[in-house]
């Protein structure tokens, strides 16, 4: 299903548009303008690119977050055959109990060629199901540092425990709560909670790592809380100027009173950083190919594969009472810290 409005500061306005060949009307002008306001008019400075693209709001119902992020939307890619920085606007939608399910995704067709009706008809079709993706998935980049540092005996325990693992499906619901600064009207019922919104900006985005992200490390700030059926929104938003990074924001009800939980996320046996050990001295870097799994041995290979088939709600829950008690919150106090990477700087796009 297809909506062509002119969105802006919570404001909806229907906008003309003309009819194309092939039946299908032309939406909305985006137009990203770099350097605004900067330049003196006798500058010669350089002022950046003005880029322009038709803009698609696309608005469709998923039955799983996990199996969007993970196959459906690398799939809107495919089909559309478009740069994945293309999408400037994803926004999902959902309500208390129920998790996230209405999404509106924001596409600035670039070149003047929209999709044809065929690649909208091949959204309707089940998205086949594609190789899984792990990189920068905080999940499994702490996992793998577990099998790095712990013994072979501790590692066999936790894998028996893991076979053994039964799916508990989403969550327990909770007792209703009787105050807080979100009211949710259901079944003649209300239910009280308060927001709590997590932001922070990461590259590439969005994509699976980005889910698997938000819901590790709102399971770690809220700990017994956390029921990934009570986030209500999240959001990705290109930022201009910059090559490929996005605003990310998630927003989740909690029962009051809120109270957040230091960040797990260092291993309480990895070597010990040095201090003050470069001080004075020239540090030399040679570029090389790093393979996070060089020191893996084959049980440990299998250990993780094993870890990421588990859908996400059981890898957080196998986390939390397997594997969290072998890290520690360290020095972090600011939860955003432990989720994104140093960024090496922001590139304007070409």
């Amino acid at each position: 299903m297809l909506e062509f409005k002119t969105l802006g500061h919570g404001e909806t306005a229907e906008k003309p548009s003309r009819r194309l060949a092939n039946g299908l009307e032309q939406s909305m002008r985006v137009i990203t303008i770099e350097g605004f306001a900067r330049c003196k008019p006798e500058s010669d400075d350089y002022r950046g690119y003005i880029h322009s693209g038709d803009a698609w709001v696309f608005r469709f119902i998923i039955e799983s977050e996990d199996l969007f992020f993970r196959h459906q939307l690398p799939n809107v890619i495919d089909v559309f055959k478009i740069d994945p920085r293309q999408i400037y606007k994803l926004v999902l939608h959902g309500s208390p109990g129920q998790g996230l399910y209405d999404v509106r995704l924001f596409v600035s067709f670039e070149k003047r060629q929209p999709p044809s009706e065929s690649q909208l008809e091949k959204l309707q079709l089940a998205a086949p199901n594609a190789e899984t993706d792990n990189s920068d998935d905080r999940l499994d980049g702490l996992f793998i540092e577990f099998l790095k540092t712990e013994t072979i005996a501790v590692k066999r325990k936790l894998r028996e425990a893991l076979r053994n693992h039964k799916p508990t499906g989403a969550g327990h619901r909770g007792r209703s709560p009787t105050t807080g600064s979100y009211i949710h009207f259901g079944s003649r019922t209300a239910q009280y909670g308060s927001i709590v919104r997590v932001q922070w900006e990461d590259e590439l985005s969005p994509r699976l790592a980005d889910w698997s992200n938000a819901n590790w490390m709102l399971a770690e700030a809220l700990r017994s809380r956390y029921d990934p059926r009570k986030i209500v929104r999240m959001d990705f938003r290109a930022i201009p100027e910059t090559e490929h990074l996005y605003s990310i924001g998630v927003d989740i009800v909690v029962e009051p009173p809120v109270r957040l939980c230091p960040i797990r996320a260092l291993c309480k046996k990895a070597p010990p950083r040095p201090k003050g050990a470069l001080i004075g001295k020239t540090l030399v870097m040679t570029a090389a190919s790093v393979d996070p799994m060089g020191d893996l041995t084959e049980f440990d290979r299998g250990f993780r594969v094993e870890f990421n088939n588990l859908p996400l709600g059981d890898r957080i829950r196998f986390w939390q009472r397997n594997v969290a008690r072998f890290f520690t919150s360290g020095a972090t106090k600011n939860p955003s810290h432990s989720l994104t990477q140093p960024r090496l700087g922001r590139a304007t796009r070409p």
